[in-house]
């Protein structure tokens, strides 16, 4: 009796070790919009410059892209120890890029409802729906977002 409570109370207190490592609190999704960049000293780049950097900073940080099914877009995919995968698209101008969200694999994306009962984010006094995700998916995108401003700003 007493060497089964022993056991229990270690598989308890493994668990409870193991399950902040695991499961991480949801969070918002970020999207960037009309994100601009210095531009450098030799002149604007055209459509396909933009379209050829942009292709250069997502593969030198690990990403995979394929064109998009609307002009002058891109999805990007990224797969993090084959456990996490993550798409974006990327939109883009001469001026301009915009990543948002295009799914994902083992991220725990969700969609939260507007709570009748508790605050809820609004636009214009209208209750809005919130896109959650791992947390690990806004600091990926975030790090791509930096390492494109950086190719094109070259």
């Amino acid at each position: 009796m007493h060497k089964s409570l022993n056991t229990l109370a270690a598989i308890a207190l493994s668990l409870s070790l193991a399950t902040p490592a695991i499961a991480r609190t949801p969070v918002p999704i970020v999207d960037h919009h009309h994100v601009s960049w210095s531009q450098n000293a030799n002149g604007a780049l055209d459509t396909a410059g933009v379209r050829d950097r942009i292709i250069e900073a997502c593969q030198a940080a690990g990403w995979s892209v394929v064109p998009g099914n609307a002009p002058d877009t891109l999805v990007a995919t990224l797969v993090v120890r084959n456990k996490h995968t993550i798409r974006t698209n990327i939109a883009y101008t001469t001026d301009t890029f915009s990543i948002t969200y295009h799914g994902s694999i083992n991220m725990n994306y969700a969609v939260k409802e507007p709570d009748p009962y508790g605050v809820t984010p609004t636009v214009d006094a209208v209750q809005v729906r919130t896109e959650v995700i791992h947390p690990h998916y806004n600091r990926w995108v975030s790090t791509l977002l930096g390492a494109i401003r950086t190719r094109l700003a070259q």
